[in-house]
Formats: structure tokens, sequence, C-alpha cells
């Protein structure tokens, strides 16, 4: 029996070669789309659960209120004296560590170590999290100037050869014993490294005064803290003892914030806070995702309904004489649910196959290195085999019931055609539903490009030439800057160049500043600059005046501040009036024009921030050159590299060339958007293009129904015009119906996505009238051909049909 039913399910599919390859090609790339899909999300839910007991692994998060604007803010990281305090005071916790990560560049003989990803911890990281030792003991970590390598690493720069006992050098400066070495930390963890150094080392590395030690103080929230809970700790008492923890100090008091749990399991996913370790990823996201998955099988399953339902007339004939030999409904509606699950399973195997080819393309749209085999983990197979089993009854259900349901007499008498307008209302639903799946992808499509556009735009924007960054990590070059700015401008093919402490498109230290007569504290950024840097980046000056070379006081004592930090002072003209920053006294010249000197991506940074400028050559802390930006001529940027790396080398051999160009920068600030943008232009123009594959297969159907009427109107004398209408009328009602119900769902669900966003687009009409004219215009190309077709055909052909 099942051989005879292989046997007509082939000879089905031979017979109708164009609707079956419709139906397969669909459902292969909705699947296809979908399996890809899960394997993203399924790979963002396993980030950190490789730690053992990561279920009592938990990050200690502080949330603060700001200063400046009494806006509560949560923060990744906490001060560093938080770690020590509280595994002396509360006894739940069993393991605890701190974590920083610090810039610096490493050298080991005359090799560097450019990828400058250093953590610095104690030993408490290895009990806290699952990280293998290959070589050297833990305890190592205790010790000032240690350090130990990842496997990766160790390979990389040292080949086969044994680097325990080596000694590199950080920064030129400070000398690290290299104590061992750990197997890398798995992709799919939230923080990375390739060198872990000893914690105790930083308060030699990072200098905060002669009376204090980095890591004893409690007046900056600058490291990460973790913790490990004992078996069976009421979590949300901890958190209780937590609040109560938090009185008890300055820098986190009851006014000001508290510290809090977050479970490991969900920093990636539902963790956006300041100060991240690393960017995470958004369940918002992963929700899109799903929600596009799900449209784009249930697309895939509409077109298959639709065209099974249009055939029902041809098959009703096989229904009755099988009903006539005494086959009963229930053997009919299996025999039906057999072709879909055959259909669907030729299906699958395509898909299976596509994920393999697609798979890199996939990775690099979604930044991310999935493997194949995690198709083969048994979770990822439950899932995949209900995906299956949901698109056979989906799929096949509805065709089943619908062409058992005929009565023997009367599809002999002919009857049975008039029973298909319900068939008819139904496929007209699954249509309109298809064209809303659709216009609603489109709608958010073009919703996210263009808010995408617009923080970039909003964004440090005046990146119009080639601007090439370079990193200057040799303190003493830092403090000596000018006569490497002065060789490199000879350059002819360098066109300007700026010294300064930031880059414009993201300051991220401050200053608490005073005045006389001040009330509340106060909070600025700052930033050293020299005094090309206004030109340089066409920021303007609108009160007041720039930094000017000939008065040599603004080297030392002379501030520039932006508009909001004059707005943020008591004086109605702040211009020429004294301020207090680091200890020390400063009288402001000018005002600079607000611009956004951080990510604009996320409501964590606020619009503008009260920011101070003061110079690189004057003697404050924050008033060094790290970084020269250099205007460079794009007709040939090799050439132009060489000759600055040569420059380089006469100044500072010691020290690696890193340069960056400024646009690439901005792209990496926005990498998550970027990656949201391009994941849905991709997904979008597949649920697109498998909506087009079941209607050209809709509308072949319509023009073969209509065949004879198309003949008569011909002999008649109609015209291509009045045919195109004939065929296209309805599926034009369609369009207008689903884009009803669509945009109202798409504004809904875009309008609450741009909410966290400091700079939002106006979701206008402009956005669902194109929407609904790309759909319209899918629509008529694709009824055009058979128009044309039908039109150029012979009539006597025609009216011959059936």
């Amino acid at each position: 029996m099942f051989k005879n039913f292989l046997k007509l399910t082939y000879r089905n599919i031979k017979r109708q070669k164009v609707y079956s390859l419709i139906n397969i090609a669909g459902l292969a790339l909705g699947l296809t789309l979908s399996i890809l899909i899960i394997l993203y999300i399924k790979y963002e839910f396993s980030y950190d659960r490789h730690n053992k007991n990561e279920d009592r692994i938990y990050r200690v998060i502080c949330e603060i209120s700001e200063p400046d604007t009494g806006r509560r803010e949560k923060y990744a990281a906490t001060v560093t004296m938080l770690e020590p305090t509280l595994k002396e005071e509360l006894p739940e916790i069993e393991r605890s560590v701190r974590l920083k990560d610090w810039d610096g560049v490493l050298r080991y003989e005359d090799t560097f170590f450019e990828e400058r990803s250093i953590l610095y911890a104690d030993s408490g990281i290895f009990d806290v999290f699952t990280l293998p030792i290959l070589s050297g003991s833990k305890f190592a970590l205790d010790d000032p100037f240690s350090i130990f390598l990842a496997e990766s690493a160790a390979k990389k720069y040292f080949g086969n050869e044994n680097p325990m006992g080596k000694t590199i050098t950080l920064d030129n400066k400070f000398e690290f014993q290299i104590s061992g070495v750990v197997k890398d930390f798995p992709p799919n963890s939230h923080f990375k490294f390739d060198f872990l150094a000893s914690l105790i080392s930083l308060n030699t590395v990072i200098y905060v005064g002669q009376k204090d030690l980095y890591l004893e103080r409690w007046n900056s929230v600058e490291v990460y803290t973790y913790v490990k809970l004992r078996k069976k700790t009421d979590v949300s008492a901890f958190n209780q003892k937590l609040s109560e923890f938090s009185k008890k100090y300055d820098y986190v008091s009851s006014e000001k914030g508290a510290y809090f749990l977050q479970p490991l399991r969900n920093i990636h996913i539902y963790s956006n806070l300041v100060y991240e370790i690393e960017k995470n990823n958004d369940i918002r996201y992963l929700r899109l995702l799903s929600l596009i998955s799900m449209s784009i099988i249930l697309i895939a399953c509409f077109n298959y309904i639709n065209l099974s339902t249009a055939r029902s007339i041809r098959r009703s004939k096989e229904v009755g004489i099988k009903k006539v030999i005494g086959a009963d409904r229930k053997n009919l509606i299996w025999h039906f649910m057999g072709e879909s699950i055959v259909f669907t399973l030729i299906a699958f195997l395509i898909a299976l196959f596509l994920v393999d080819i697609l798979l890199p393309v996939f990775n690099s749209i979604m930044e991310r290195n999935l493997d194949i085999n995690i198709l083969f983990d048994f979770s990822t197979i439950l899932i995949l085999t209900g995906v299956f089993v949901s698109v056979c009854l989906i799929s096949g259900s509805y065709p089943a019931l619908y062409l058992t349901s005929f009565s023997p007499v009367n599809i002999f008498r002919g009857i049975s055609k008039s029973g298909t307008s319900r068939a008819s209302s139904f496929r007209n639903i699954l249509v309109i539903s298809q064209f809303v799946f659709t216009a609603f992808l489109i709608i958010c499509s073009l919703v996210i490009h263009k808010q995408l556009s617009l923080i970039k735009k909003q964004s440090f924007g005046r990146i119009k030439d080639t601007i090439l960054t370079i990193s200057v990590p040799d303190p003493q070059l830092r403090n000596n800057i000018a006569p490497l700015k002065n060789e490199i401008l000879n350059l002819p093919d360098v066109n300007d160049i700026t010294a300064s402490y930031f880059l414009p498109i993201y300051i991220g230290e401050g200053k608490r500043a005073a005045w006389d007569g001040q009330v509340e504290e106060a909070y600025f950024r700052i930033n050293s600059i020299d005094y090309r840097y206004l030109d340089f980046y066409d920021i303007q000056i609108v009160k007041g005046r720039a930094f000017l070379e000939e008065m040599t006081g603004d080297r030392n004592t002379s501030l520039l501040i932006n508009e909001t930090a004059a707005n943020n002072l008591p004086w109605p003209d702040p211009v020429g009036k004294n301020v207090i920053i680091d200890e020390k006294d400063y009288v402001i010249v000018g005002i600079i024009k607000d611009f956004n000197h951080r990510p604009v991506n996320r409501l964590q940074y606020k619009t503008i921030e009260p920011i101070v400028f003061n110079m690189v050559y004057s003697e404050s802390s924050f008033s060094k050159a790290r970084y020269l930006s250099v205007k460079i001529d794009s007709a040939d940027i090799q050439v132009t590299i060489s000759k600055l790396e040569d420059i380089w080398e006469k100044f500072s051999s010691e020290h690696p060339f890193i340069f960056s160009f400024l646009d690439d920068r901005v792209e990496k600030m926005y990498r998550a958007e970027n990656r949201l943008n391009q994941s849905f232009k991709f997904l979008t123009l597949m649920a697109i293009f498998i909506a087009c594959i079941g209607l050209l297969g809709l509308i072949s159907f319509t023009a073969e129904q209509k065949t004879k009427e198309i003949g008569i109107r011909k002999v008649l004398g109609a015209s291509v015009s009045s045919l195109y209408y004939l065929l296209s009328k309805n599926f034009i009602k369609h369009i207008v119906l689903a884009a009803v119900i669509a945009f109202p769902f798409a504004y809904y669900l875009m309008h609450n996505w741009l909410n966290d966003f400091v700079y939002r687009v106006r979701i206008g009409p402009e956005l669902f009238l194109l929407s609904f004219i790309m759909i319209l215009l899918l629509t008529i190309i694709c009824i055009a051909y058979h128009t044309l077709r039908a039109a150029l055909s012979n009539p006597v052909d025609s009216l011959r049909y059936e």
C-alpha cells in the first residue's frame, strides 16, 4: 500500500511539474531561512552556558543617579573596592572576582601584540568561571606582573616554543612574566581575551595619586564584579542584603543608587548597560527575528495551501472515483496528508543542503561563526522536528480536509465546481495574509534603514574627508607631540593634522567641576585638544574665541566649553569666568556649538552632555595626545600610510604603528544596528521572493482557469489592457486590504522599537506609500507575463482547451 502511495504521489508530481516545483521551492526557501534563524537564536541563547554552575554566577551591577541631571543610569561596572568588601560582609558568596579590560600594547622581543585584548583578574576567575589551565598555576595571578596567554595567542606568537617564564613588556614600561597558558574562552562568551594579567598589577600600571591605590578606591566605577553564590542561596533575599549594603557606603548611597545581581546567562541578550565589557545582543532583536521566521514559514505554507486548493477541481474526479470504489474519507485524508509530508520532506532535505551552502553568507551578515554541526545537537533536532511537523500540518491539513469533502454524486454531475467558492474565499484570505506579512517586512526594513541613516548623521557627522587616526601609546611622545605632527604635515599627501586625548566621536571620561557659589555637584566630560582641532573637525565657535597659538596662557589656564556646559553654569555669559577642574583653576575663553560626542544608538547615552576642552600641552592628567587625526588624499592611500609608518619609526620605533580610519570607527560603533539592517534586508528580500513564487503560481492557475474566457474575449476584440484588468483586479483588491491590515501593526511595532533611540525618525505616510507601491509593482510584473502570454496566444487553441 505504501508503495502504491509513493507511485501515485510521484505521478501527481510528474503530471503537475510547475505547481510541484513552485510548492517545493517555496517550502524549501522558507525552511532554509527559518533554520538559519533558529541556529542563530539558539547560538545567542547559548552564551556563557559552558560555565559550570552558571546558574549560580552573577554579575553585580550598579545603578547611580548622575550628578548633573539626577537621571538614574545602570552600569555594568562597579567600584574597585566592592568585591573584597562584599566577600567579607556577605557569607552567601562562595567565590568572587574582579575583571578589568585595559588598553595597552604588549611586546616580546621585536614582536608587538597589537590585539590589545588584555584582561586583568585575580585567581578567582578560575573558581568563578570554567577556564581550564593548560600550564601554570592559577595562584600566579595573585602575584604582580604575572600574565597568562590564551591558547590561540600562545600558538600565534610563540608557535611550538614554550612561552612559560618569558617576559613581555606592556607599553614599553612594565615587564610581565608569562606564568601559564589557558584554554580559549568559547566565542559564545560575553567577554573574551588573548592575555590574562594579574589584577594587582593595576596598582602600578594605573597611577591614581600618591595617597591612593587603584584597587582600593570607592570613587569610580571601573571594574566588573562577578560572584558565585553558595548552593540554595535565596537570590531575592541576597538582593535585599545588597540594598542594605549600598546604604553603608558613600559612593552608592541610598539617595544615589544601589547594587543588584544580574544572572550570568542574561547578560548577552538582556543587558545593554553603560560600560558593557563587550557589545551584547538584544532580546527584542531576537524576538523580531523569530517573528520574521514564523512569517516566512507561513508565507511558504500559504503558497502550498493556495495552489493545492486551486487545483482541487482537477483532483475532484480522483476523489470521486476513489470514494465510489470504497475509499473512506479517513483514508483519503491520510493520502493527501501523506502527499504534504512527502513535499515537505523533499523541501526539508533541500533546505538542509541550502543551509550548508548559505551559512557562510549568513555568518557574514550576522557577524557570527555558526557551525553546521549545531544542527545535530539534540535540542536543535527537537526544534527542527517540531518545525517539520508544524509545516506538514499547516500546509497539508486544509487541502486534505477540503478535497475529501466532495460528494461523488455531485462530482460526476459537475456540481462540485460550484463548491469551489468556499475554497476560493479561503484562498483569498491566505493571499491577503501573504501580502500582509510581505508589507509588514518591507515597512520594518525601510524604517530600520532610515533610522540607521539618521543616527549616523546625528552622530559626529563631519567626516567628509579621508581621516586616518593614529594611536599614540608612547608616554614620552604624548608629552611632546609637536615634532611628529610637523613632520607628518610636511608630507605632500597630508592636508591637515590635529592631536587630542579623545576623538570627537567618543569622549568617554570626565572630571568634577566647581566654581564660586556652586550649590550642586557638576560633572563635565573633558577632552584635550590642540590649536587645529576645531578647524580640522569643523566645530564652530558660537561665543568668545578658540585657543590661539600666540596666547601662551591658553596652554595651561584656558578652557573651551560646549553650549550644554554653558547652560549648566550659573552665569548668563560664562566667557571670562573661572572654574576649578581637577583642583586646578581655569578661565573660560569660548563656547563651541554642541555636537554628539558619544554614540546616539541607545537611550543610555544622553543626547549631549556638558564638555570642557583644555590644551594637550598643559600639565593636566588628561592633557596628553593619545590620538593624531590626519586628513589625507584618497588617491593612493597605501603609499601615504607607508610614508606615515616610516616617519613613525623615526619617533617611536619601540611602539607599533596602530592606525584606523575614522569612518570605520563610526561603523563599529553602530555594528549591532548595521547587523539588524543587513539581516532585515536579506530576510525581507527572501520573503518577497517566496511570496512572488506563490503569486506566480496563483496567477498562472488563474490564467489557466480563464483560458476559454480569454479566448472568447479575444475573438470579440478584447484589448491587452482589458485582459490585464481581468487577471489583476482581485489581486489589487487583496493588496489594498493587506495594506490596511499590515500598516497599523507595523507602525505599532516600529514605534516601540524606535523608543530605544535618542534620535528617532518619523514614521510618515511616505514609508507606507513606498511599501504599497513596491508590492503593487511586484504584483504587476508577475501578472504582466501571463497577460502578454494570453494576449499573444491563438484564440482557437484557447477555445479548444479542455
